[in-house]
């Protein structure tokens, strides 16, 4: 029962992140038990667990919706992001082992492969796994545990960027600044790196806000 509500949660999670499920989009629980094969009390534990993921919504006899975050909600979230995710690549710079930037500069290639085929979900996928390595490599994990909470129910913001014109090539250089930094071991020019590219994410969501939702 608990890989079977963890796959729910996942399941939905990955509907919400890549923009299936839209903000304030109700989330039925008979069509989602439906969906992934199983009983609604299974997805009600699913929901519960993206409730505290703030990615749901439960309201008492209106049942879950999709959350929704302003504007302004976003650029705050985005800013703590942006001080965090310096420290933690401050952090990751000094203690990141060989195997890790081994699989980072796997994942620059394969994000050159699917930009050159124009294959979004999979760049998603790779960037998603490049900051999570960041992560994992770094010391300062209460930096960590305390970005994620944030993150998470921001990503799907972060994701929709790269529909726009040039601008998976533009993420992709911002990420590739961070590796070379990673790479040297420069732990203010990790900092930087990183700090600039969260940057231009909140820029280009500030600006695009009304066309990328």
């Amino acid at each position: 029962m608990k890989n079977q509500t963890e796959a729910t949660y996942q399941f939905v999670k990955q509907k919400i992140l890549d923009g299936t499920y839209k903000p304030m989009q109700k989330l039925i629980e008979t069509q989602l038990a439906e969906s992934v094969g199983v009983n609604r009390n299974t997805v009600k534990k699913a929901l519960m667990k993206l409730q505290q993921d703030h990615l749901v919504v439960i309201e008492d006899n209106r049942g879950a919706t999709v959350k929704s975050f302003t504007l302004d909600e976003v650029i705050a979230h985005l800013e703590i992001i942006e001080v965090l995710d310096g420290l933690i690549a401050k952090s990751a710079a000094q203690n990141i082992q060989e195997s890790q930037l081994l699989e980072l500069a796997e994942i620059m290639q394969g994000m050159e492969a699917d930009r050159e085929h124009n294959q979004v979900e999979e760049l998603v996928i790779l960037t998603n796994r490049f900051y999570d390595l960041i992560y994992e490599s770094a010391k300062n994990q209460t930096a960590v545990s305390m970005v994620q909470a944030v993150r998470t129910p921001l990503w799907r913001y972060h994701f929709r960027t790269l529909l726009l014109p040039g601008r998976k090539d533009e993420s992709i250089r911002g990420m590739q600044n961070i590796y070379q930094a990673l790479k040297n071991g420069l732990a203010e020019e990790a900092e930087r790196a990183i700090r600039t590219e969260m940057y231009n994410i909140r820029s280009i969501i500030e600006k695009n806000y009304t066309l990328l939702f």
